[in-house]
C-alpha cells in the first residue's frame, strides 16, 4: 500500500472519529426541526395560545373577561409581539420561528448541563439525541407555554448543577428565580420544583450542604412570585385565578397512564431509552451524574401523579434521559465518536420517518385565512374547537373546550350558577361564522334562516347578510 494511500485513509479515519462529525449531525438534525415547525400541523392548542394572547393585545384581561387556565405570562409575552405582526396566516408561522428559536435555547441549555456534569462530547451527543426523541422534536416548536416553561425550568437544573459543585448562594438563588419565571409561565413547574427540593434534601442528609438551604431557597422562589401576587390582588383577580389554574384543572374527569405516551417514544426512540438504562445503571461516577439521573427519576415518578400527562409533560423529562443516554452511549462505545456518530445517524431514522410522514399545516392556514377574508375586525366568530379563529371576537366568556368533559363542562361544575346558552349568544352577537362543533341543533331559531352551510368548509355556516 502506497503512502500517499495510507494518508488518505487516516485523513479519512480522522474525519469519521471527529467532533465535526457529531456537530454536524446536530445541525442537521437542528434543520429537521426548523423544518417540522414551518411546516407541522397546528394543533388546537396553539390556535388557542395565538387566540389568548390576541385578546390581551386588544385589551382584555385573562381570567377576568375570557376563560383560561394556564399561567399567564406566555400569553403576555405573544401578545407584546403581536402587534409588531400583521393579522393573518404570516404570523402564526413566525410564531413558530419564535418558539424554534426557544428551542435553541433548550437545546444549548441542555448542551451546558451535560457538559458540566460530563464533557463537551457527551452534550454534543445528547443534543442528538434530543432531536432525533419525536416526543421531543414535534412538540418543542408548538406555540404553547410548555416551551418557556421548560426553558426555564433546563436553565433551572443548569444553576442547581452548578450549586451542587461549588455550593455557591448565587447559583442556588439564579435556581430558585429560574424555576419562579418556569412557574409564571405554567404551573407544572412545581415538579422540577419538588424533585429540586427533594434533591437539596438528600444532599442535606450526606452533609454535603446546610439544611437551612431548603427553606432560603423557597422562599426565594416565593419572592420571584410576589409582583404577580400584588398584581393579581390590585386587580381583584385572585380567586378567579386560583379557580382557573387550579381548581378547575383539578376537576378535569379525563385521567391517563403516562404510558399512553411513553410507550410510544420507546417504540419511537428505543436507543435513547435503551442508553439511558444502560448509562444510569453502569456510568454514574459522580455525585452530580448521579443526582440528575435522580431528578429524571423524580420527574418520571410524578408523571403518574398527573391526572393527564401529554406529550409535553415529558419534554424536561427527555432533556435529562438524553443526556444520560449519550454518556451511555458514550461511555459503552469507549468514547469512539465515529461509532457514537454511527449510532446517532441510526437514531435519527424515526426522525427521517416523522417527517416523511408529517401532517402538514397548509389546510390549517387555508381555513384560518378564509375565515380572516370573509371577516372584518370586530366581527364575531364561534369556534369552540380551536380550529380557525386567530384574530376575531368570541361571542362567550368561555370560548374554548366546549365539548364534552371539557373546559365548558368542568367549569360549569365547579359554577353551579353559570348559564351558557349558545343558541342565545348566537342571538346576541350575530357572528359572521359559526362552526357546528357541539351545537345540537343546527335548526335553531337563532341559526336557520340566518346561516348558510359553507360551500369550501361544510362545518362551518355563514350569516346571512
Amino acid at each position: 500500500m502506497s503512502k500517499g494511500n495510507t494518508m488518505n485513509k487516516s485523513r479519512f479515519f480522522n474525519l469519521i472519529d471527529s467532533r465535526g462529525l457529531l456537530v454536524a449531525i446536530v445541525s442537521l438534525v437542528a434543520l429537521s426541526i426548523f423544518y417540522i415547525s414551518l411546516k407541522k400541523s397546528f394543533i388546537g392548542d396553539e390556535i388557542e395560545a395565538v387566540h389568548t394572547a390576541w385578546k390581551i393585545a386588544h385589551g382584555e384581561r385573562i381570567y377576568v373577561d375570557f376563560i383560561q387556565h394556564h399561567h399567564p405570562f406566555f400569553y403576555y409575552f405573544l401578545a407584546f409581539l403581536l402587534p409588531a405582526l400583521k393579522e393573518n396566516w404570516a404570523t402564526i408561522i413566525l410564531l413558530r420561528i419564535v418558539m424554534f428559536l426557544m428551542s435553541l435555547g433548550v437545546g444549548y441549555t441542555a448542551y451546558l448541563i451535560a457538559r458540566k456534569a460530563f464533557d463537551k462530547e457527551i452534550g454534543i451527543i445528547s443534543l442528538g439525541f434530543l432531536g432525533t426523541t419525536i416526543i421531543f422534536s414535534t412538540v418543542i416548536i408548538q406555540i404553547r407555554p410548555d416551551i418557556p416553561q421548560v426553558l426555564f425550568a433546563a436553565i433551572s437544573v443548569l444553576f442547581l448543577v452548578r450549586y451542587l459543585e461549588s455550593k455557591e448562594l448565587r447559583y442556588l438563588t439564579a435556581n430558585a428565580i429560574s424555576l419562579g419565571i418556569s412557574f409564571l409561565f405554567l404551573q407544572k413547574a412545581i415538579i422540577p420544583l419538588a424533585a429540586t427540593e427533594i434533591i437539596l434534601f438528600i444532599d442535606a442528609v450526606r452533609r454535603n450542604i446546610k439544611y437551612k438551604i431548603l427553606p432560603l431557597h423557597i422562599l426565594i422562589f416565593i419572592a420571584t412570585l410576589i409582583p404577580y401576587y400584588f398584581y393579581l390582588l390590585l386587580t381583584n383577580s385572585l380567586d378567579t385565578y386560583f379557580q382557573l389554574n387550579w381548581v378547575l384543572n383539578m376537576h378535569f374527569k379525563a385521567h391517563f397512564s403516562p404510558l399512553k405516551f411513553l410507550g410510544k417514544s420507546f417504540a419511537m426512540n428505543n436507543l435513547v431509552w435503551t442508553f439511558w438504562l444502560i448509562g444510569v445503571c453502569f456510568f454514574l461516577k459522580n455525585r452530580i451524574q448521579k443526582y440528575l439521573a435522580l431528578f429524571s427519576l423524580i420527574i418520571f415518578a410524578f408523571m403518574w401523579a398527573s391526572k393527564c400527562p401529554s406529550d409535553q409533560y415529558f419534554l424536561l423529562l427527555v432533556i435529562l434521559v438524553c443526556i444520560l443516554a449519550a454518556n451511555g452511549l458514550y461511555s459503552a462505545l469507549g468514547r469512539s465518536r465515529a461509532l457514537s456518530a454511527i449510532v446517532l445517524l441510526l437514531g435519527s431514522l424515526p426522525l427521517a420517518y416523522s417527517i416523511a410522514n408529517l401532517e402538514y399545516n397548509d389546510n390549517d392556514i387555508k381555513k384560518a385565512s378564509y375565515v380572516l377574508a370573509i371577516t372584518k375586525p370586530g366581527d364575531y366568530v364561534y369556534d369552540g374547537q380551536n380550529s380557525f379563529n386567530l384574530f376575531r371576537e368570541d361571542i362567550d366568556y368561555v370560548w374554548f373546550g366546549v365539548g364534552p368533559n371539557n373546559v365548558l363542562d368542568t367549569y360549569k361544575r365547579i359554577n353551579k350558577g353559570y348559564d351558557y346558552n349558545i343558541y342565545r349568544a348566537i342571538a346576541e352577537y350575530k357572528p359572521r361564522v359559526i362552526s357546528a362543533y357541539n351545537i345540537e341543533d343546527m335548526n335553531n331559531p337563532a341559526i336557520a334562516g340566518y346561516y348558510t352551510k359553507d360551500n369550501t368548509y361544510s362545518e362551518l355556516y355563514i350569516r346571512k347578510k
